[in-house]
């Protein structure tokens, strides 16, 4: 009698089973190794952009601090120191002002001289009229940059 061979479909394949886990395996272990390395990529890169967000904040913060002059800054304290009614003319040029009126004291046109944006202040003439003087002064803007 001879025998005939059956082929067992039931029967497991332990050979293909065993490298079929050990790739299984090796597969998990890397998404876990990458899934890690992501994540310690990403706390790195928060880290650093919030480092670069307080050095910005820093920088525009020293920016804003630098005084800057602004003719409207400029007249508005003229306008304070002499009286609205007191300046007759405030003429702009090229960055250079002109002011024609009057005040009561040398004393106000020193602080005008004074005051902060200001440079090359001159009186060009002054008059005496009425207990009141009268003057034309220039200066040009941009005493602080």
């Amino acid at each position: 009698m001879r025998k005939k061979a059956l082929i067992n479909f039931f029967k497991e394949e332990e050979r293909e089973e065993k490298y079929f886990k050990c790739t299984v395996i090796i597969l998990i272990y890397l998404l876990i190794f990458q899934s890690y390395t992501s994540i310690k990529s990403i706390n790195n890169l928060k880290e650093d952009i919030n480092n670069t967000k307080t050095i910005v904040q820093s920088n525009v913060e020293q920016a804003v601090e630098k005084k800057k002059s602004t003719l409207v800054n400029d007249t508005n304290e003229i306008y304070n120191l002499l009286g609205f009614s007191n300046v007759e003319r405030l003429s702009v040029e090229n960055n250079k002002v002109s002011i024609e009126g009057k005040c009561k004291s040398l004393e106000i046109l020193d602080k005008l001289k004074s005051m902060d944006n200001i440079k090359n202040f001159s009186v060009t003439n002054v008059e005496n009229k009425n207990n009141k003087l009268y003057f034309h002064a220039i200066y040009e803007i941009g005493g602080f940059e």
